[in-house]
């Protein structure tokens, strides 16, 4: 049960970073900046590499992101 709970907050996490990725670049893509590359990339990099050290916390910790089959 306390494995469930953990899965579903880590995956929450990862969506919500996802979001936030997304949500940025569009508003980014709305303005027409001549730094938009710079600044969606850096945005990209830095929510990615925020995603990885959740996916790497969850597995030191010892929480499966899939369901066994």
């Amino acid at each position: 049960m306390v494995q469930l709970k953990s899965v579903n907050i880590f995956r929450a996490l990862i969506l919500l970073f996802v979001g936030i990725e997304v949500v940025f670049m569009i508003a980014l893509s709305r303005l027409n900046l001549s730094i938009i590359w710079f600044v969606t990339l850096l945005s990209a990099s830095g929510i990615g590499f925020g995603t990885v050290v959740v996916v790497a916390l969850a597995r030191i910790l010892g929480v499966r992101l899939r369901h066994p089959d």
